[in-house]
């Protein structure tokens, strides 16, 4: 029977010897790690993004308190396209908000996002190294 990349050889067949208490106590105690450190990484990501989203929101608003400050007396007009009867849509000409700056600023929040992503998964995958180390047997 040919072995496939994801198959793991085993010394004795699946469920023919019946596991010792201190083994399934043992098996019990790394699976409970092992789900401790993927909430841990699940609670890392998850900070890294709404980092991410409150510095984003941040640089989106610093304009606009910027915009306020020089044109308090008048409210802001929209134009828009097309017929201007009741029963259309309105929908405002794409004018870019988007400064330069918060462009270049907002591509290297993007790559600064990869980063941090990638630098909690390389720490995941060597804490479950860790976790799984002990119990590797070398090769004779």
């Amino acid at each position: 029977m040919a072995r496939t990349d994801r198959e793991i050889m085993m010394q004795a067949p699946w469920l023919t010897v019946n596991p010792t208490s201190e083994e399934v106590r043992v098996k019990h105690d790394l699976a409970n790690r092992l789900n401790s450190l993927r909430s841990q990484q699940q609670a890392e990501v998850h900070c890294v993004e709404m980092w991410h989203k409150k510095a984003l929101t941040e640089l989106e608003k610093k304009p606009e308190k910027q915009r306020i400050k020089r044109k308090d007396c008048c409210p802001k007009k929209v134009k828009v396209k097309g017929p201007r009867t009741p029963s259309t849509v309105q929908i405002p000409f794409d004018t870019s908000t988007a400064m330069p700056q918060n462009v270049a600023l907002r591509s290297s929040a993007q790559e600064i996002i990869k980063e941090q992503e990638e630098n909690v998964r390389r720490r995941h995958r060597a804490a479950v190294k860790d976790l799984f180390l002990p119990f590797i047997e070398p090769l004779p």
